[in-house]
């Protein structure tokens, strides 16, 4: 979700008639809605593909603000990708649009946040239905990269029953100016379903920390 121009944005997946991915908008005026979508998608796979575009499916967006105030969506799920929407945040400048080189082992849902001077990306890897799903971190001196893979941030703790940690994102708390990241894992305790425990989830939230290096600390879960 972004604000902008006294509006809320709500950037979510969905589906065309023809069962393709699709990335949709909707808007409202407050942060709980009601959010009306718009009637068509802001994304689709149709469009990646004439745009040449690598992408398994168009998921997963998040989004970014630069400096200067220009929007951002990052999504993907294969390949990261990155396009700046327009003023309107309901449109892309399909120009701008471009994949992400060095998201090492990408599976989905690329984030980016700028601290230090560095643009600093996370992402998802392995699949949500994995104990293994986890989180990798790079960096990159530039918004469009390349980026420089670093290590995974955020990963399972088996001593303590915590799997599947992926699939997040990172803010910042008003109050504190504490960065955190929320991530789903699977539900605990492990025992209370016996299959399918990667699409049976819990959110969690923990604190994001910068080393003396200037890069992310990893997650102690």
């Amino acid at each position: 979700m972004a604000s902008r121009n006294e509006k809320f944005y709500f950037y979510f997946c969905g589906k065309m008639r023809n069962g393709d991915s699709a990335i949709g908008v909707a808007v409202a005026d407050t942060p709980i809605g009601p959010f009306l979508a718009e009637s068509q998608p802001l994304i689709t796979m149709e469009q990646l593909k004439r745009l040449g575009i690598a992408m398994g499916q168009a998921i997963d967006p998040s989004i970014y603000v630069e400096d200067d105030g220009r929007p951002y969506l990052l999504f993907g799920n294969g390949h990261g990708a990155i396009v700046e929407l327009g003023e309107d945040m309901i449109s892309v400048v399909e120009d701008t649009m471009s994949n992400l080189a060095g998201l090492h082992d990408f599976r989905e849902a690329v984030t980016v946040l700028k601290q230090g001077g560095l643009y600093h990306f996370t992402w998802s890897c392995d699949d949500t239905g994995s104990e293994d799903y986890h989180v990798n971190y790079g960096t990159a001196e530039q918004l469009y990269g390349p980026i420089t893979y670093r290590y995974p941030i955020l990963s399972k703790n088996v001593e303590k029953g915590m799997l599947g940690t992926g699939h997040h994102c990172i803010f910042n708390e008003n109050e504190t100016g504490q960065l955190r990241i929320a991530y789903h894992r699977f539900v605990t305790p492990l025992s209370r379903f016996s299959s399918g425990k990667g699409y049976h989830r819990e959110i969690c939230m923990d604190p994001i920390l910068f080393g003396k290096d200037g890069l992310i600390q990893p997650v102690i879960l």
